[in-house]
C-alpha cells in the first residue's frame, strides 16, 4: 500500500479525492494539509509515497512546495492536481520535479491511469511540451508571461489577489523593496507601464484560470 498526503486548500474538494482514491487499490490517505507550511509540518511526523497537490495554495507557491518536497524527500511521487491552466505550468511543474500533471476537470476519469503511470516510474504528462507552449499563447493572450521566474509568477498571481508589499514579503520571507525589484522585473517583462496594469492584467488572468 503506497501512503498519499493530499495537498489542497479546500476542504471539500480534499474530501472528494479522497473518495477517489479509496476506490483505487493500492492507495490511503496517511494526511491532510491546506498549505505548503502545514504540509511540510506534517511530512516530519508522517511518511507520504505520494504528493498530490495544487499548485494555488492560497498565497503559498505549488511550484516552491514542489521543490521542497523533491529536495526533503527525493523518493516521494508528486502528481499536480489543479486548475491551473496546463499551457502556464505544465512545463515549470515538471522542471520543479512533478512525475505528472492533472487538471481537476479530468481527476474523476483520469486519476487512475495517472496514478499507474507515476507508480510504474513512467510520470504522467497528458500534453506535450510544445503544445503545451502554443496553449500558452493562444488561452492566456499575455505576451512574456513564459518568460517570468517561477517566483516572478507567483508575485503577478498575487498582486491579482490583492496581496499587499508587506504581505508578499511576510509570505516569501523577503523584503518589501525586493517584492519592488520583482514588481518592476515582471512590468518589464510583459512590457506594462504602471502597477495599475500589471493588477488589471493578473486579475484577468487569473480569472481566465478560474
Amino acid at each position: 500500500m503506497k501512503s498519499v498526503i493530499l495537498i489542497d486548500d479546500h476542504p471539500i474538494l480534499r474530501l472528494g479525492l479522497r473518495t477517489l482514491l479509496e476506490a483505487e487499490e493500492g492507495y490511503w490517505v496517511a494526511a491532510e494539509a491546506e498549505s505548503r507550511r502545514n504540509a511540510l509540518s506534517i511530512l516530519q511526523r508522517v511518511k507520504a509515497d505520494l504528493a498530490i497537490l495544487d499548485l494555488m495554495l492560497g498565497q503559498d507557491d505549488g511550484l516552491e512546495l514542489i521543490k521542497d518536497l523533491k529536495q526533503l524527500y527525493p523518493y516521494m511521487r508528486i502528481l499536480v492536481l489543479t486548475m491551473q491552466n496546463p499551457g502556464t505550468y505544465i512545463q515549470r511543474a515538471r522542471r520543479a520535479g512533478a512525475d505528472g500533471f492533472l487538471t481537476k476537470q479530468e481527476a474523476q476519469e483520469k486519476l487512475s491511469e495517472a496514478l499507474k503511470g507515476i507508480s510504474k516510474g513512467q510520470g504522467y504528462f497528458p500534453e506535450s511540451m510544445e503544445n503545451a507552449e502554443q496553449e500558452e499563447l493562444e488561452e492566456t493572450s499575455i505576451q512574456g508571461l513564459s518568460e517570468l521566474s517561477d517566483r516572478e509568477l507567483h508575485v503577478f498571481q498575487m498582486v491579482g489577489f490583492g496581496v499587499s508589499n508587506k504581505d508578499m514579503a511576510k509570505n516569501l520571507s523577503l523584503s518589501p523593496k525586493t517584492i519592488e525589484t520583482y514588481k518592476e522585473n515582471i512590468k518589464r517583462k510583459l512590457k506594462l507601464a504602471s502597477v495599475s496594469e500589471l493588477r488589471q492584467l493578473s486579475e484577468d488572468w487569473i480569472s481566465k484560470q478560474a
